[in-house]
């Protein structure tokens, strides 16, 4: 699958997402001066004056559900969610967006923690760490030793091995961000659950 992902850029808590909107000046952070000197591979983060901006589209559904507004979560506003979300991620390739994520300067053992957490949503319509809990634990952080490599949670969701051949292939269900969205929304509860991850992963970080 081709790769459609532009820039990216570096959300409140450390996830890379699409870059959206007009770049609007903040004061620079501690740490903006490592992040920019770090480059990886494919895509560029864009790290800069605007890196702590959340997605505004995320905000203002995630605004609505909290607040409970008339129509919430009824058919026309999963419909904007799946529309938020399938621009959010800023590829159509959801293998891609995950990989990059363990390359972010500014992710932790947290980042991963949580992202396996989500596959194993996707997978059996349960989480062992919720939400809320997440908001807590999931931020900024540019110490530790970072590792590009997958966990057995994201093996187990992304790879298959062929009879006889031992090389890992990706499967397609588990690679296209639209077969992803449909295997996650049909878990119980799981049009909630995706409007609460695009919170976490592209949001503002709650007090």
């Amino acid at each position: 699958m081709a790769n459609l992902a532009g820039p990216m850029k570096i959300y409140p808590r450390g996830f890379l997402g699409a870059q959206l909107g007009p770049r609007i000046e903040k004061k620079a952070n501690p740490i903006a001066g490592a992040i920019g000197r770090l480059a990886f591979n494919q895509v560029d983060y864009q790290s800069n004056v605007n890196s702590v901006d959340a997605n505004p589209n995320v905000e203002a559904l995630y605004s609505q559900y909290i607040r409970n507004v008339p129509g919430v979560l009824g058919v026309d506003f999963h419909e904007k969610i799946l529309i938020v979300a399938t621009s959010a991620f800023g590829t159509s390739d959801f293998y891609f967006w995950f990989t990059q994520q363990l390359r972010s300067p500014v992710a932790a053992q947290s980042h991963r923690d949580f992202l396996d957490d989500t596959l194993r949503f996707i997978m059996t319509g349960r989480r062992r760490v919720q939400h809320e809990m997440w908001h807590a634990l999931v931020n900024l952080d540019d110490s530790g030793t970072k590792s590009h490599e997958l966990s057995k949670t994201a093996q187990e969701f992304f790879l298959y091995y062929e009879p006889g051949n031992n090389s890992p292939r990706v499967e397609k269900h588990s690679r296209e961000l639209n077969r992803v969205l449909q295997r996650w929304v049909s878990q119980p509860g799981g049009m909630e659950d995706l409007l609460n991850s695009l919170h976490v992963l592209f949001g503002n970080i709650i007090p």
